[in-house]
């Protein structure tokens, strides 16, 4: 990369030799989670998730930091040109903000990886200010992808693929969180699901991250402030009742031996004022 950058290019042949200016490396890990209960993710999957959600970036960062540090290059045109200098190059980080604000129920993956991604970025902030290498984390709420995806058809697909791997879990642990998991899997990943901004915003902001000299947090789509301020002050218990959530409560003696919790009796499903309870007579 470094040769690269020194080396002139031409935009065409015949065309006036120029040098390219490294303005930003910006870093985007998958959008995707895994959502489910803690108790249904092997330790296999929890590794590999953390090294290629959040070891990944961070490598990554590491493996360009020497060149970061020596950039811009002083070519000879630049003297001569009517422009300043290219100005040092910037990191710009970007993570969705929303469910790691909240750290709802079965979204475990990535609420760890969001946050230790957010500590890195803070850390590394403070390690590159002294060399004037700006630093911008951009937290993004919720976008409009419709244009993309039809939503309607996006958000039954992904259902479909939540109670098809419900299925597969041992019918214990279906019992116990299978009830709140689709309640949790049906409201999505946003309580009241907002539409979302413009994709168009998410654009401006990428660009305006790129071109300005300041660094820090940057919030940008719907959602981003609001939901971490009631990340900060809402009581969890109640994120989680919003989201769905209800207590579950077994009763009874447990039964021994390879009895299953199939064999183990009726399911019998009460109200009692606001909150659902769901009883297994064994």
């Amino acid at each position: 990369m470094a040769s690269y950058l020194q080396t002139p290019q031409h935009a065409f042949e015949g065309a006036r030799p120029h040098h390219l200016i490294f303005t930003a490396l910006i870093l985007i890990p998958s959008f995707n989670y895994p959502i489910g209960p803690v108790a249904t993710i092997s330790p296999e999957h929890i590794s590999d998730l953390l090294n290629t959600r959040l070891l990944h970036p961070i490598l990554v960062t590491q493996s360009f930091l020497p060149l970061l540090s020596s950039l811009p290059y002083p070519h000879a045109h630049h003297h001569f040109s009517p422009h300043p200098p290219p100005p040092r190059p910037k990191v710009i980080l970007l993570t969705p903000i929303i469910i790691s604000s909240l750290s709802p129920p079965f979204h475990a993956p990535e609420s760890l990886i969001i946050s230790g991604l957010t500590a890195f970025t803070e850390s590394l902030c403070g390690e590159l200010a002294p060399l004037g290498i700006p630093v911008a984390h951009l937290k993004l709420g919720a976008f409009d992808f419709s244009t993309v995806h039809p939503r309607n058809q996006l958000q039954a697909q992904t259902l479909q693929a939540h109670r098809a791997e419900m299925l597969c879990w041992p019918e214990g642990t279906r019992q116990i969180y299978g009830r709140n998991f689709l309640s949790v899997a049906e409201r999505g990943p946003i309580i009241g699901g907002p539409k979302g901004s413009s994709l168009r915003e998410l654009h401006n902001a990428v660009f305006d991250a790129m071109t300005k000299r300041k660094s820090g947090t940057i919030r940008v789509g719907m959602g981003s402030s609001t939901y971490e301020f009631v990340g900060a002050w809402v009581p969890k218990g109640l994120v989680g009742w919003m989201m769905g959530m209800r207590r579950i409560r077994r009763t009874g003696t447990v039964t021994s031996g390879s009895e299953s919790a199939s064999d183990a009796g009726k399911e019998e499903v009460g109200m009692s004022g606001e909150s659902e309870y769901v009883t297994l007579d064994r």
